[in-house]
């Protein structure tokens, strides 16, 4: 065998992964990190509405990253790739993923949707005024935290990607859980810029900014579906109030969450309790101080700090909605998927960096 044979032996082929719902906010990230990973071929990008038209014309910014033009989104796409991103809206999904999993159940997808997240569906339907597409696929759904333990992410060939908002409150939540010590109400109040940033039912503030009623917001419920999954023992008796206040003009995601503590638990204790959880976390980073939002827009980070009064625990938790909360972390959760370096094509630094 010759040397350059050798060399070429031991390159790794690239993964073809595909786009639809390219055209929205999250496709539009996901195209643009996908088209730099050094380990993916991006093999198409589909939008129903964009379809024939040029990425190049549409976004001129990736004219040299997609040299392609968007196509329908057709199930059979799945066929030519190894894995499919979902970033579609949730009427688009309800109808594309229960196609795409009838005409290849074992299709790996990683999707954007509130669908397959775990969360009650009954309370799920009455709050967001939907009915479920197909219930019968949510447990074929691996939830996508991927700060500890990544087997079941790896062992998966469909994964939800946590909303931005309940992975901010999850950050602080989780690891208490986890280890027993989450008991009754947890408050929260978390501002979520785009793209995010639509009016939802509840109370109007002005004509650009709106806030939701607590529990009226189905990332509630995904939190608390969450808990369950991972607290020991049992269902946590746990009460989540969760008011987000949508603000178009921002990017990001900043969450306060207010813990009732159930014992005696000094800062310290916390501190290392957090700090042992997150030690080995590649983009989940403990500060000394609140974070800031300039610190993680642009990136798959996620920054928090906490402080202790009384009983109470107080988190502040910041990340990107188009990063840690949407698409650089559905990038992260198929390199996971398809045995790739968690974060390969995510080294990307927060704007402060």
């Amino acid at each position: 065998m010759s040397e350059q044979a050798g060399v070429e032996a031991d390159v790794l082929p690239l993964k073809r992964v595909g786009i639809f719902g390219a055209g929205t906010a999250q496709g539009i990230e996901l195209m643009r990190v996908s088209s730099m990973h050094p380990m993916f071929e991006l093999a198409f990008v589909a939008d129903e509405f964009l379809s024939g038209t040029a990425v190049r014309e549409r976004f001129p910014g990736l004219a040299i990253n997609v040299r392609g033009s968007f196509v329908d989104p057709d199930p059979q796409l799945v066929d030519s790739v190894d894995l499919v991103f979902c970033a579609l809206d949730d009427a688009d999904a309800a109808l594309l993923i229960p196609a795409i999993l009838k005409h290849k159940p074992d299709a790996r997808i990683v999707d954007l949707s509130s669908w397959f997240k775990p969360a009650d569906r009954d309370l799920f339907e009455r709050i967001s005024g939907k009915r479920h597409p197909a219930p019968q696929l949510v447990e074929r759904f691996c939830y996508g935290i991927s700060d500890r333990e990544l087997a079941p992410i790896a062992a998966a060939t469909c994964v939800s990607v946590p909303s931005a908002l309940a992975q901010s409150l999850l950050i602080a939540l989780e690891p208490l859980a986890r280890e027993g010590v989450l008991r009754g109400r947890v408050c929260a109040s978390a501002l979520l810029g785009a793209p995010e940033a639509r009016p939802m039912p509840g109370t109007c503030i002005s004509p650009s900014v709106s806030a939701n009623r607590p529990l009226s917001h189905p990332a509630a419920l995904e939190v608390l579906g969450r808990l369950a999954q991972v607290t020991p023992n049992a269902a946590p008796s746990v009460e989540v109030q969760l008011v987000p206040v949508h603000a178009p003009h921002m990017q990001g995601c900043y969450a306060t969450v207010f813990i009732e503590l159930s014992e005696q638990l000094t800062l310290g204790t916390m501190d290392e309790l957090l700090k042992r959880y997150y030690d080995n976390a590649l983009f989940v980073r403990q500060l000394g101080s609140p974070p800031e939002l300039a610190g993680v827009l642009g990136s798959n980070r996620a920054h928090f700090s906490i402080r202790v009064a009384d009983q109470t625990l107080v988190a502040n938790v910041a990340l990107d909605t188009l990063g840690r909360g949407g698409a650089q972390h559905a990038i992260e959760l198929a390199n996971i998927m398809l045995r790739l370096p968690e974060e390969a094509g995510l080294m990307f630094a927060g704007m402060s960096q």
